[in-house]
């Protein structure tokens, strides 16, 4: 990952693509927010030191899937907020008509790109997991099934003692 000197904007002007702020969380050496500016091509800043895209395949998709997961819980956040308020708003306008408008018109269209940008995320994670490990549904398939025999095990060996009586 090349290092540069320059400010956020030209940095960010540069990666051509959108970005979300991670918020790590409060640092235990100096109290201060930690936040960390993700990019979706894979790039990084700190809003200081900034960090392009990574050579290495697999750390590109790992930065990819991070930064999926950042937008998504974002998404996810703001879709359910504006749902709510836009049900509030149908509530109040069904309870005080002369008083309360009804939400936007465009409320509808609004949500359903929202839940579909939410589906795409959710894709993209399910696709950068699959590449980091392409035999993740096989070992978990077999888990279930390994999980299935073991309780069907347990049944038979359960009523094999409750059969037997004197």
């Amino acid at each position: 990952m090349g290092r540069y000197f320059e400010a956020f904007d030209e940095f960010n002007h540069r990666q051509g693509c959108r970005y979300v702020i991670d918020n790590l969380g409060i640092s235990p050496r100096t109290g201060l927010a930690v936040q960390m500016i993700l990019f979706e091509n894979g790039a990084c800043s700190d809003t200081e030191n900034h960090f392009d895209p990574p050579k290495d395949p697999n750390m590109l998709v790992r930065a990819k899937l991070n930064f999926c997961k950042v937008a998504l819980e974002l998404e996810e956040e703001q879709f359910s907020a504006f749902r709510s308020a836009c049900l509030e708003q149908c509530a109040l306008a069904t309870r005080y008509p002369d008083s309360c408008p009804t939400p936007p018109p465009s409320a509808q269209f609004q949500l359903a790109a929202g839940a579909a940008r939410v589906l795409s995320l959710r894709k993209s994670i399910a696709d950068y997991e699959h590449i980091l490990d392409p035999n993740k549904k096989a070992r978990e398939e077999a888990a279930a099934e390994r999980e299935r025999q073991r309780a069907l095990a347990y049944q038979q060996f359960h009523n094999s003692i409750v059969s037997i009586t004197i």
